[in-house]
């Protein structure tokens, strides 16, 4: 699997899918995949999809993906889509300047997936 951080100059859109590695406890992978890419302005942005599943079925949660820090833009947090299976309700976000997505559901489930295109630094 080729590194996640990759070297991608404002100008220019690597386009190029990579397998991601996530965790949790409890936590098993389906499919986790991104795209790094840098807006016109030189914002650089994370493009992603993770499915998995979680035994135990819990409540809350913090995916952690390797190689990207979550970029640290005061006085908010960038939220993510999350569908979580059974769950009547479900929010997610973004850790600032970690690697972790924080999540919390209003019941327990397994099956969890979440997507999202934000700022990384």
């Amino acid at each position: 699997m080729p590194n996640i951080n990759l070297k991608v100059t404002p100008d220019t859109f690597s386009g190029k899918q990579y397998s991601l590695t996530v965790a949790d406890t409890n936590w098993t992978t389906t499919r986790a995949i991104g795209i790094i890419y840098y807006t016109e302005n030189g914002s650089k942005r994370f493009k992603f999809n993770i499915v998995g599943d979680y035994t135990g079925s819990p409540t809350s949660g913090n995916l952690a993906i390797t190689g990207i820090i979550f970029k640290n833009i005061t006085n908010y947090y960038q939220a993510v889509t999350m569908y979580f299976s059974t769950a009547n309700w479900i929010k997610g976000y973004t850790t600032k300047n970690a690697n972790t997505i924080q999540w919390n559901a209003g019941a327990a489930a397994s099956f969890l997936s979440v997507s999202g295109d934000v700022e990384i630094e």
